[in-house]
């Protein structure tokens, strides 16, 4: 009795193993990030990028993050108002046809306020400038510390960086 319950035992033991194989999924993120660098990773490139991943938790956040210097770093100020700076201030965006000045002055009259207060008008452009790469830098840093994968690779950590310069370079301006 014992020697066939020995040999059930090996025959379970030793059969095949059911192995389920399936297709590896590519991560949600994939798409929307493509659209953006064959855009050439303009403003609106990034308008549109932000809008596909808002919502999406933490990796869509550190990514939008680091695929917002290229537009920062390289478009005019009025393209970085009306198409970036909304999702690095984490506000509504310009009304359709509202220019770059008219909306950099509804966000000193609204959610802004506090920091345009004592700015000229045609200072605010540059307050908002800084209030939005300021608010990017927080979001970075934060965004790379919950980000697992982030620890083993330092171009995260490297990104995290030059938006801190930026924005020590926007408080000096």
């Amino acid at each position: 009795m014992l020697r066939v319950a020995l040999a059930v035992c090996l025959l379970v033991a030793c059969g095949p193993d059911a192995i389920e194989v399936r297709p590896v999924q590519p991560s949600p993120l994939v798409a929307p990030i493509d659209g953006f660098v064959a855009a050439g990773r303009t403003p609106g490139a990034f308008r549109a990028l932000a809008h596909a991943l808002a919502g999406r938790g933490d990796e869509a956040e550190v990514r939008l993050l680091v695929l917002a210097l290229a537009p920062v770093q390289t478009a005019s100020r009025e393209a970085l108002a009306l198409d970036v700076w909304p999702a690095l201030l984490g506000v509504d965006g310009p009304a359709d046809g509202e220019g770059a000045m008219h909306y950099v002055q509804r966000l000193c009259a609204g959610p802004l306020r506090d920091a345009c207060v004592h700015a000229a008008p045609e200072a605010q452009p540059a307050v908002v400038r800084g209030v939005a790469l300021h608010r990017a830098t927080v979001r970075v840093r934060a965004a790379v510390e919950r980000c697992l994968a982030c620890a083993s690779d330092p171009s995260w950590h490297e990104a995290a960086l030059v938006w801190e310069e930026l924005d020590r370079s926007a408080q000096r301006d």
